[in-house]
């Protein structure tokens, strides 16, 4: 009887135990996501749960592992979006600004200034697009610039990463010869495409372009730069019900090369 009482008494220890060790606060240092919940941290060593993993369409950590900011969302009952709520800021110790810009709905946001302040791209109701940027930490306006035509007059701030990107490519006549041997080169490989070959063949030069495609037609891109494009043209070869693109297709025709932007699917 002694041993029975003594077995159920520890199985009782054990058990409150561990509903206290599932139940203890969460220990850390960084915020970030645990348990589908989102968490910042506090002076004591604990993190404070901010925001469900629904409650953000977008989140993102920068670059201190103390700020998190969520593009917030109202959802439906079934969890499709019904409304936008701003951009939500949570900070250390679990304070949270709400950044909801008047001028109209922000289509794209970005930290800046090593996640002190943020950029939101916003329209207005006649669908201009202008830049806003905001202290993270207060959620004040500081400054507000519209579209410009002239886009390398635009602050630093308000410029896209890849228009960012594009403006650190170094330049020199050294680069400029090289770049234009490049082009050369990739013009005479896309020449080696030519009617009568096989769509297996056009895929040792190029490879697939996402968006709209038939049997008959569809755009390839080169393998180096993503940006350079040929339309080809095929007489399929095999079944006439067959819907899908067959590596013995014949090519019928091949465009010029041109540029545009990467299309995905």
């Amino acid at each position: 009887m002694k041993l029975a009482w003594a077995v159920a008494l520890g199985v009782a220890i054990f058990a409150s135990t561990g509903t206290q060790a599932q139940n203890a606060p969460r220990r850390g240092d960084q915020a970030g996501m645990f348990d589908g919940e989102w968490y910042v941290t506090s002076d004591s060593g604990y993190l404070i749960p901010v925001a469900t993993g629904d409650h953000c369409s977008e989140a993102q950590v920068e670059p201190d592992q103390q700020t998190i900011f969520c593009r917030a969302v109202r959802r439906n009952a079934d969890g499709s979006i019904a409304g936008y709520l701003g951009l939500e800021v949570y900070h250390r110790n679990g304070s949270t600004v709400t950044i909801s810009p008047e001028g109209g709905p922000f289509v794209e946001w970005r930290i800046w200034n090593g996640g002190s302040q943020v950029v939101l791209e916003v329209y207005d109701q006649e669908l201009s697009r202008h830049y806003e940027l905001y202290d993270a930490a207060t959620g004040k306006l500081l400054e507000n610039v519209g579209q410009l035509d002239a886009t390398n007059s635009l602050p630093a701030w308000a410029k896209s990463r890849s228009l960012l990107a594009a403006e650190a490519v170094p330049e020199n006549d050294a680069l400029n010869q090289e770049r234009t041997m490049w082009i050369g080169k990739v013009m005479r490989e896309i020449a080696r495409i030519q009617p009568g070959m096989t769509r297996k063949d056009v895929l040792r030069v190029m490879t697939t372009e996402g968006g709209i495609s038939t049997r008959t037609q569809r755009t390839y891109v080169y393998p180096g730069c993503p940006y350079i494009k040929v339309v080809v043209r095929f007489t399929p070869v095999g079944p006439a019900d067959q819907s899908d693109e067959g590596p013995d297709d014949k090519v019928d025709s091949v465009s010029r090369p041109y540029l545009e932007y990467s299309i995905m699917d």
